[in-house]
């Protein structure tokens, strides 16, 4: 049966529904250490860290989601979001846009959510990519359990498109994570 052809169940003819989950791309020696997959989604790609799940939304933007449950039961995400609009939008003002989207899209993610960050950092100039962006910090609590959450937003342009990666991670795994993984999938991720 050709993946288009409606599945038959009992005689009724009900239309094949697409898997929750992308499938991956192979692993690429040259792009991804050991036995991690590249992921090619939305015009970006990047490694899959082991442990890490990934899945793919279209709405309200195109966004590759990483996430992992850690053991305390709160979950760790690096989001990779393609946002509408014009790429000649200034930064400052994408970079307001991710942060005022913070406490509902991305927190919607989250079971029991996150509290709003009360106060972020000022924005600094960031390199990922091989483009020029701003990051900005806060720190946080998951609504399910309370404990402090770190939290970062970096956005950029490339590709005639705006970008937005989002950051979460308990804070005592903060520095962990800060010092090795997020890096790691900041030097995988290529745009085109």
């Amino acid at each position: 049966m050709s993946p288009s052809a409606p599945a038959t169940n009992s005689g009724r003819t009900t239309p094949l529904t697409p898997t929750a989950a992308p499938t991956p791309l192979p692993t690429l020696p040259s792009i991804c250490e050991g036995n991690q997959e590249a992921a090619f989604i939305w015009g970006v790609s990047f490694c899959i860290p082991p442990g890490w799940t990934l899945q793919e939304y279209a709405r309200p933007y195109r966004t590759a989601l990483l996430t992992k449950e850690e053991a305390t039961g709160d979950l760790s995400i690096y989001a990779i979001s393609r946002l509408e609009g014009s790429s000649n939008a200034p930064l400052s003002w994408t970079m307001r846009q991710a942060k005022s989207a913070l406490p509902t899209e991305i927190a919607a993610l989250i079971p029991g959510g996150l509290a709003p960050p009360q106060t972020w950092t000022s924005a600094t100039e960031f390199e990922i990519a091989a483009h020029r962006g701003q990051m900005s910090e806060a720190l946080t609590t998951y609504g399910r359990t309370g404990r402090l959450a770190h939290v970062r937003i970096v956005v950029f342009h490339a590709a005639d498109k705006r970008w937005r990666i989002v950051m979460i991670a308990p804070e005592d795994l903060w520095q962990g994570y800060d010092m090795t993984l997020f890096p790691y999938i900041a030097r995988t991720i290529e745009v085109y």
